[in-house]
């Protein structure tokens, strides 16, 4: 044992030695390997600077030639098939590339042929940039780079024509290019930077292409090439370790955008670094802690067994002790060793069972009490294992089920209750996790004396330390009174919904500021509108400007009234409103209106009911047009009675001075008159009276039909 310690002990010190040493080697190799990186990034951005500063040098050389390529579009008429290409390179001088390219992105006309119909949509960062040019007007450079189609370093400038249908595009190239390019190279810092680190073995430079800078007779493969894409794309350094030949490949983005800079000219660096130097120094550090450790141990056993012997006993009886306790048998005595080092702990150990003897008691007083809290609950309760096998149940789910909960225990479902009540509880294993391990359901099931109840069973799954599931805990309550007052209130709601949805009235709730959240399908046979058109519909929309007035001031005196404290919580309000139908037409509607209220009583939303009384609107306006006309006839005819009879009292007198027979020819037939006016004035009495009768049906129709139509359909 003690030798064991002592090769753990060595084994440790020297694996700690070892590790701090090579994590020491690791930390410098990457520090020196940011180092690198740093400076070569460095460098490359000093070089691009340098040859920056020589392409702005160029661009001023280029306008001229610009503007005369410019003066030959216009000249054409803008048809670019009638400029002589060739001739105005010619007339420009060595050097010069003459390019017209389309809204398309593609080369139209040029006078390098190995570009001709070259497509820049296919880049489409570079293509947003030519569409840009050509929607603007102003003249544009490009850093001396490599032609997309893979040609030779060249100068590169742009100019959109005047009627941003082409963008005219020059290209130059000579001796002082080529000799500024030799003298600022990329290549040749990257060199100076692989001299600096002895790990650095190559160092490659790639531009977006995929092409390496220096050196076009090197192809990368298509594993490479996507790297190098990747790496172009989203700027994350991509590293690669090869154990066969030791050797850590990175790509890093050489970031050289910045104002004149597109993303095009980011540069990908291809480093290569050898761990073989280190892997060599890493050996000898473990061949010396090796040599060390084994000259540890030969030390350390020999010590070891001069030792074991004095130790071994009193540790093997503590050991026996230990055992007997961890079995079980917490009676078992604990041998107090002689050895002042495990004296202590034998010590330790007899509290510890002691202590471990009153914990074990006090949890089965507390198993106790827990049981009984479950044997009183009146929920049902039970658990029981995957194959269905029944560990527990309490009271309430035994008497519930007229089971004995004795027998129960340890027998499966479907041997203790019926296959109805026992499917509830399957599949769990299936449906449950530790992530849901919670499932509620409700059972409508068949008691043994012939009940059928409703119960709703929340199942949890317990799970052990390996995540199976190995018991469930079911605990349940009878909602059959719930659920059949859930029937009820369906039924009830049912009815409610049958009666709204085919009454001839409509039925509609609105909120404060007069928005419908309800309306019955009887608005679409009074309006024309279907449900979802009516609740679209402002208030605006729906009443007539004179109703819309008066339904406002009506519900403003209804809050101001409610204000006060002292209306009826209860009331229903009755007016009358002039709506419009769907196809622009006003009808009458009688509504029926009263407030809906929150739990405190506060007015949330109205709640009405609307009849159509058009034809009910106009038999009042012919009532009332017979109604003046009886009027007019009765006032006529007694102007008629007066106007008749003061005449006829004149020539009574007349005939009383003249007398003779012939006098009382005339007065006899002033009599006859005399009583078709008497007549008259009866008719007139009568006509009054008839109109009086007709008043009060009227009347009584007019402000009493509601009331009696409800009582009828009452």
């Amino acid at each position: 044992m003690i030798f064991l310690i002592i090769i753990i002990v060595t084994g440790v010190i020297l694996y700690v030695n070892y590790s701090g040493s090579r994590s020491m080697h690791e930390e410098h190799t990457d520090t020196l390997q940011e180092n690198t990186e740093y400076a070569l990034i460095q460098s490359l951005s000093l070089v691009d600077k340098g040859l920056i500063l020589f392409d702005q040098s160029l661009d001023y050389r280029l306008r001229e030639p610009m503007n005369t390529f410019l003066t030959a579009y216009e000249e054409s008429g803008g048809d670019p098939s009638a400029i002589d290409l060739d001739a105005l390179k010619a007339l420009l001088g060595p050097g010069y590339e003459l390019y017209i390219i389309n809204e398309a992105g593609v080369i139209e006309y040029t006078t390098f042929s190995p570009d001709y119909g070259m497509d820049f949509s296919v880049y489409p960062a570079f293509f947003k940039k030519l569409t840009g040019i050509r929607e603007g007007d102003e003249f544009a450079s490009e850093r001396i780079t490599a032609g997309y189609g893979g040609t030779d370093t060249r100068k590169f400038v742009y100019h959109p024509t005047l009627d941003h249908r082409y963008i005219l595009e020059i290209s130059y190239y000579d001796d002082e290019i080529r000799s500024m390019r030799g003298d600022l190279k990329y290549t040749e810092a990257a060199a100076k930077i692989k001299e600096m680190n002895p790990f650095l073995t190559l160092v490659r430079l790639f531009n977006v292409l995929g092409q390496e800078i220096g050196n076009s007779e090197y192809t990368p493969g298509e594993e490479e090439r996507r790297i190098i894409s990747d790496v172009h794309r989203f700027g994350d350094t991509y590293e690669h370790f090869d154990p066969s030949s030791g050797t850590i490949t990175r790509f890093v983005l050489v970031d050289l955008t910045h104002e004149t800079n597109p993303e095009e000219m980011n540069l990908v660096a291809e480093l290569v670094y050898t761990t073989a130097p280190i892997e060599s120094r890493l050996q000898t550090i473990l061949h010396s802690h090796l040599f060390i450790g084994l000259l540890a141990l030969i030390l350390g056993g020999t010590l070891a067994f001069s030792t074991t012997m004095y130790f071994t006993r009193p540790i093997q009886d503590l050991m026996e002790d230990t055992e007997a306790i961890r079995d079980g048998n917490l009676s078992h005595p604990v041998r107090v060793s002689t050895l002042p080092e495990l004296r202590s702990f034998s010590l330790s150990l007899q509290e510890m069972v002691g202590r471990l003897q009153k914990m074990m008691i006090s949890l089965q007083e507390s198993e106790d009490r827990y049981r009984t809290v479950v044997e009183d609950q009146t929920e049902l309760i039970c658990r029981f294992q995957p194959d269905s096998t029944i560990t527990f149940a309490n009271m309430a789910f035994c008497d519930y089920f007229h089971l004995d909960c004795d027998e129960i225990r340890g027998e499966p479902f479907s041997s203790t209750l019926k296959a109805g009540n026992a499917c509830c509880f399957d599949g769990f294993d299936v449906s449950l996790s530790e992530e849901e391990p919670v499932m509620t359901v409700d059972r409508r099931e068949s008691l043994p004396d012939g009940t059928a109840r409703w119960q709703h069973w929340s199942v949890r799954a317990l799970f052990d330390d390996n995540g199976v599931i190995n018991e469930y805990q079911a605990v349940g309550r009878d909602i059959t009174e719930a659920k059949k007052a859930e029937a009820a209130l369906r039924e009830s709601e049912e009815r409610y919904r049958f009666i709204t949805e085919n009454t001839a009235d409509n039925i509609w709730i609105a909120d404060m500021e007069f928005n419908l959240k309800y309306t019955s399908p009887s608005v679409q046979k009074l309006k024309g509108l279907t449900v979802e058109e009516a609740l679209s519909q402002s208030v605006e929309e729906s009443l007539t400007p004179g109703s819309l007035q008066q339904v406002m001031e009506l519900f403003e005196r209804e809050m101001a009234y409610e204000a006060t404290g002292e209306a009826d919580p209860e009331r229903t309000v009755i007016f009358v409103t002039e709506e419009y139908t769907k196809d622009g037409k006003v009808l009458w509607f009688e509504n029926s209106a009263k407030l809906m209220r929150d739990p405190d009583g506060n007015p949330v939303g109205i709640l009405g009911s609307s009849r159509d009384i058009t034809e009910k609107k106009r038999a009042e306006e012919a009532w009332e047009e017979a109604f003046a006309q009886i009027e007019e006839n009765i006032y006529q005819a007694s102007i008629l009675n007066d106007q008749i009879r003061n005449p006829m009292a004149v020539i009574m007198g007349l005939a009383d001075l003249e007398g003779g027979e012939r006098m009382e020819k005339i007065i006899s037939e002033v009599k006859k008159i005399d009583e078709i006016i008497t007549q008259l004035d009866r008719g007139v009495l009568e006509s009054e009276s008839i109109r009086a009768f007709m008043r009060k049906r009227y009347e009584k129709d007019r402000y009493g039909y509601r009331q009696d139509e409800d009582e009828e359909l009452i």
